[in-house]
């Protein structure tokens, strides 16, 4: 899934300098296109929405409050038990 920034990040180890640091920055975030990154998500979502996927949704969100109340609605669970029966 392209939605993840995580994806796109590289280790700046063993750059020591502060502009080794700025050049690195800026040559691995020139690439990031923020508006196709915006429209993936938007679309996964959207997809995810509309056949129900709460598996899905969440992981989009990654938001560990989001979790722990779909675990208490949804499930009447703690959230350990409701991630284990999410995968």
């Amino acid at each position: 899934m392209s939605v993840r920034p995580n994806d796109r990040w590289h280790n700046v180890n063993g750059v020591g300098t502060i502009e080794q640091i700025q050049w690195e920055y800026a040559n691995q975030t020139s690439s990031l296109d923020v508006e196709k990154l915006s429209e993936d998500f938007k679309i996964e979502l959207k997809k995810a929405i509309a056949n129900a996927d709460l598996p899905i949704i969440l992981l989009l969100y990654d938001n560990k409050g989001l979790i722990s109340i779909a675990a208490s609605k949804l499930k009447s669970c703690k959230v350990t038990t409701f991630e284990s029966w999410l995968t």
